[in-house]
């Protein structure tokens, strides 16, 4: 092979390879990271393999393609949480709620205090209701519930309303008045997932009252006046 032949050869290898170079790194992506929760293992949606632990602000270079991470305490949810890169740079904030598990966990220690902050809320008119045995959701913070109007007789048909209460500076407060159906529009800081699980909760069997008893209005939606009637 003459001198020049290898000349253009070297030249050819070289520019394809200058090239590709060139190519990788513009496909490249600057990713800023960070956590409100656990710690939270990142892998690419494709081989599912992880590759970085994500405790703490973190910046990282990443090709076009969709990743996800998994909180790494167990009492946090084991939902994945993904983003997708595409030719600009992002930021992504990883944040999940508790377990189910967990939630249930904690639950007990919140019942008698959520109750007693419902009943104290409708004095007038909860004694005319069932509190059913709700949940909590998101990180312990919210708490979601039926209310069943009570019976004079078992055959009787009764209502039942949805309670939402949030737990704010170490209290639980009840957000709006209880209503049938839950809506993003009245919950504006729920998210949907949790008010679906709340519209979608076990309804207790209702109290059944004394024969002598004539239940009376609700007041629900009038009452407190501070309360933003749903």
């Amino acid at each position: 092979m003459s001198r020049l032949k290898i000349i253009i050869l070297v030249f050819v290898i070289a520019s394809s390879v200058a090239g590709y170079i060139y190519y990788r790194n513009a496909s490249l992506s600057t990713i800023s990271l960070d956590t409100k929760s656990s710690s939270f293992s990142l892998y690419n949606s494709v081989d599912k393999k992880p590759f970085a632990t994500i405790s703490s602000p973190t910046e990282l270079r990443l090709h076009n393609g969709q990743y996800c991470a998994i909180a790494l305490d167990k009492k946090y949810s084991n939902t994945p949480s993904c983003f997708s890169v595409y030719r600009t740079d992002l930021s992504f904030t990883f944040d999940v709620g508790y377990s189910s598990d967990y939630l249930k966990e904690l639950l007990p220690v919140e019942q008698d205090i959520i109750n007693s902050v419902i009943r104290s809320t409708y004095p007038n008119s909860i004694g005319n209701y069932t509190i059913c045995k709700g949940s909590l959701y998101g990180k312990g913070d919210i708490y979601g519930s039926v209310i069943v109007e009570k019976v004079v007789d078992r055959s009787d048909s009764t209502d039942s309303y949805r309670v939402v209460l949030k737990k704010e500076d170490g209290s639980w407060k009840v957000t709006r008045n209880p209503v049938i159906v839950l809506d993003k529009t009245t919950f504006k800081d729920i998210s949907f997932d949790t008010l679906q699980k709340i519209n979608t909760s076990e309804v207790c069997d209702p109290e059944v009252l004394p024969k002598t008893s004539t239940p009376s209005t609700p007041v629900f939606f009038n009452n407190p006046a501070t309360l933003p009637t749903a």
